[in-house]
């Protein structure tokens, strides 16, 4: 028998947009800064859609977290719905998440929206509510069925359970949009979770959200099975590197075999980029150009992108603190300098008094003496108290006397 196509589907999938979010905050972006990456946000979000309208896809995949609940005002949502209103006919699938919840005075309310003096979503925008109750099929595409449900503040910390599948008769591909919970997200079994979860459905393809980086799930054959597509637009540390949305195909075969295609594309301008850089006393000279180096390798683009960077180790102590700041400040869109290095007071203990010598030895006994499983916190406060001492006695902060 052929294996020539016989149906297919296309959607584009986005998720975690997250608009309005505190989250930002964290990398201390200025008002302005933070003004211009809102901005972006929408920006990108409008060219991924006119992208979607132009490749023609049967549908858009919003399976959560489209705005933070807490913070999106009427000018923001009524941004999508114009957004949204650009699409026409393709439908677009809504699922509520964890930012952006179902409830009484939510701006998937409809009488919630005509409070606020906002126009309804438009008619192309399909919410689902909290529980399984409603399904869809798509005109031009009346064999595809997709489900799905959205949390509420009501059921956000309920255990997670993917919905069973309902009678499959004359239905070419199932799909499930689902927003993942955040005490899911944070577990350590996440994917072993959602891939025994998939052993027992049979969906052709599941669209997740809630995640801050992208995640792919398989099934038992190793076939591609589940998605979800990470945050959108980079907000927060962890959300490092290319933000994508996923631009998919489900293929039928003549043999009942389904195949599943999908691509990356990215729309955000700038990307987040995190670097953990160690100073080191001995090779100060260098140090700048280790550091740009370090940069250049993880991928930060100049005058792009936002870096944040970690520094730890030791610089000699006769020497300024990071000397490099505005200058890397200069070159890229932002940066957040998390500077945890300290000056080497024990570059030289030779160089040092009596009573400098005299501390390091008893905070080094005081080190050997901590028990083989003392944890690393325990570890590091000694090293805290041993250069905070030391630099209090270097600066005569302490008396002799005190330090014995």
């Amino acid at each position: 028998m052929s294996n020539l196509e016989t149906i297919s589907f296309s959607f584009c999938q986005v998720s975690d947009l997250n608009l309005d979010s505190n989250v930002s905050l964290s990398l201390h972006l200025s008002p302005t800064q933070r003004a211009e990456r809102r901005s972006e946000a929408l920006k990108a979000l409008a060219e991924c859609l006119k992208l979607a309208r132009e490749l023609a896809v049967d549908a858009v995949f919003l399976p959560g977290n489209l705005f933070d609940a807490d913070q999106s005002s009427s000018k923001s949502i009524s941004e999508l719905q114009a957004i949204f209103a650009d699409l026409q006919k393709i439908p677009i699938f809504v699922c509520a998440g964890a930012r952006d919840p179902l409830f009484n005075d939510s701006f998937y309310d409809e009488l919630a929206l005509q409070a606020h003096g906002l126009n309804p979503w438009p008619k192309n925008v399909h919410i689902f509510p909290e529980t399984r109750s409603k399904t869809f099929t798509i005109k031009s595409k009346s064999r595809t069925r997709i489900s799905g449900f959205s949390l509420s503040k009501n059921n956000l910390q309920k255990p997670f359970a993917m919905p069973k599948n309902l009678d499959s008769d004359g239905i070419a591909f199932d799909i499930l949009l689902q927003a993942l919970p955040p005490h899911l997200i944070e577990s350590e079994n996440l994917q072993n979770t959602i891939e025994q979860e998939l052993k027992t459905h049979s969906y052709s393809y599941c669209a997740f959200s809630g995640s801050a980086n992208k995640l792919y799930f398989h099934s038992e054959n190793n076939g591609l099975k589940a998605a979800a597509s990470g945050s959108f637009s980079g907000q927060s540390e962890i959300e490092s590197g290319p933000r994508v949305a996923l631009f998919g195909k489900l293929s039928k075969q003549l043999s009942g075999e389904i195949e599943l295609k999908i691509q990356e594309k990215e729309f955000d301008p700038r990307r987040i980029y995190s670097l953990n850089f160690e100073l080191r006393s001995e090779a100060h000279a260098r140090a700048q150009e280790e550091l740009e180096k370090s940069i250049k390798e993880c991928g930060a683009r100049k005058e792009i992108d936002i870096l944040v960077l970690h520094l730890s180790g030791s610089y000699p102590k006769e020497k300024e603190r990071f000397q490099y700041k505005e200058e890397l400040e200069s070159e890229y869109f932002h940066l957040k300098l998390m500077d945890n290095s300290r000056p080497d007071y024990l570059e030289s203990l030779s160089k040092q008094s009596v009573i400098e010598q005299a501390f390091v030895e008893k905070m080094n006994l005081l080190k050997i003496s901590l028990p083989s499983d003392a944890s690393a916190e325990e570890r590091e406060l000694i090293d805290d108290a041993l250069y905070l001492g030391l630099e209090a006695i270097s600066k005569g902060k302490v008396s002799v006397g005190d330090a014995d």
